[in-house]
């Protein structure tokens, strides 16, 4: 599912589909339709994601599911009625490397670091803005945090964050360090003003 029908007729040319909407709603409403995947700018997500699993439909989201917590809720609700398949596009974990490095460190408590220099991006693009992409932390960060979930298998129980001060406001140089169920700990250094 695209947001647009330019893009929807130019994947099914692509990948052969034998069919294609112009419009989101006319896949969402399509009884025929059992599973959808939801690529489309991160500020429809939650949205397409609710009607969705509300008529029953297995969803694959791109990332970040939605872009707040109240939107979090609503889809957790929807959810709860017919409990569909419902998977978020974290694919680090899915990576053959990552399994490779998982299997070198066994179970139990760990101590991760993970680096990342994510290079800038404009202020002006969608991505950036709270509305529209959620910010570059809530976008793409994610990736990182479910891969240290990943690696030790627990989930967080805190969270600490600093970001260097940015004069556009957009807080994505930082640092974030988390602490696990399981005893774990992991810290994230996340920059964009390192070289390309």
């Amino acid at each position: 599912m695209t947001s647009s029908g330019t893009s929807s007729r130019s994947v099914a040319e692509k990948f052969g589909f034998s069919h294609c909407s112009p419009t989101a709603e006319d896949v969402l409403d399509d009884d025929a339709t059992a599973t959808v995947f939801i690529a489309t700018r991160h500020d429809s997500h939650a949205k397409y994601v609710k009607q969705a699993v509300t008529g029953g439909k297995h969803v694959f989201v791109e990332k970040p599911l939605c872009l707040n917590e109240t939107e979090l809720h609503e889809i957790v609700d929807c959810w709860q009625e017919r409990k569909p398949i419902l998977m978020v596009g974290f694919n680090r974990r899915f990576a053959p490397l990552a399994a490779v490095v998982k299997s070198q460190f066994g179970s139990g408590r760990m101590s991760m670091i993970y680096r990342v220099n994510g290079g800038q991006i404009p202020s002006n693009t969608w991505i950036q803005d709270k509305q529209l992409g959620g910010g570059r932390i809530l976008g793409e960060m994610c990736h990182f945090i479910d891969f240290l979930i990943f690696m030790n298998g627990s989930l967080p129980t805190r969270v600490f964050a600093a970001a260097m001060q940015d004069p556009n406001d957009l807080d994505d140089t930082l640092c974030v360090n988390l602490s696990f169920e399981n005893g774990s700990i992991g810290t994230i250094n996340y920059f964009s003003n390192g070289a390309k």
